[in-house]
């Protein structure tokens, strides 16, 4: 029995000797990016939904400030007015260089304005609106009236001021318009 006795050979891999965790660290940097990706992403979205549900709030404030405007344009369409006395929401206009009427109101009182005569839901407080009688204006006679020997009459000039909220009191609208009657 004389067997030659070799030794016997251990196989390492080469590349175990290479290795030193490289792979591992890349993989972590690709996870890390990832994850940051992801985070960006949700915090766009979540903005995005903030401004989207500020704009429709606005809107909502701004059709509670229009049905305002028309209601109190209707209140103007009567054949006679109340008195302009500066109170229950008809005001004469602020003297020249004064702060306007509609900035300097009450707006949450129901006895400085007229409220919106109908029912609006998804609003945090009722449409108010005031009207102010500005001086008014006559027509020019060059070529005369329709009916002879009779002239014109002066036309009455009104500012409608209305205020609408949103969802909550921190949205507001506000809408002017002058009407000539």
């Amino acid at each position: 029995m004389n067997a030659v006795m070799r030794p016997r050979r251990i196989h390492r891999r080469p590349s175990a000797r290479r290795e030193g965790g490289a792979v591992m660290i890349m993989t972590l940097i690709f996870l890390v990016l990832l994850t940051l990706i992801g985070v960006s992403s949700v915090r766009v979205s979540a903005l995005e939904d903030r401004m989207a549900g500020h704009i429709a709030d606005r809107y909502r404030a701004f059709q509670a400030a229009e049905a305002s405007l028309r209601d109190c344009e209707t209140l103007l369409k009567v054949a006679t007015l109340p008195a302009f006395n500066n109170t229950a929401g008809y005001y004469q206009p602020a003297a020249t260089g004064a702060t306007p009427r509609w900035k300097t109101v009450d707006w949450s009182s129901s006895t400085a304005t007229l409220p919106y005569s109908g029912t609006l839901s998804g609003v945090a407080s009722k449409p108010r609106c005031i009207i102010e009688e500005l001086p008014s204006i006559q027509i020019s006679t060059q070529g005369g009236s329709l009916r002879a020997g009779q002239p014109l009459p002066d036309l009455g000039v009104y500012r409608i001021t209305a205020r609408g909220t949103g969802v909550t009191n921190d949205t507001v609208v506000m809408l002017q318009i002058m009407y000539i009657r």
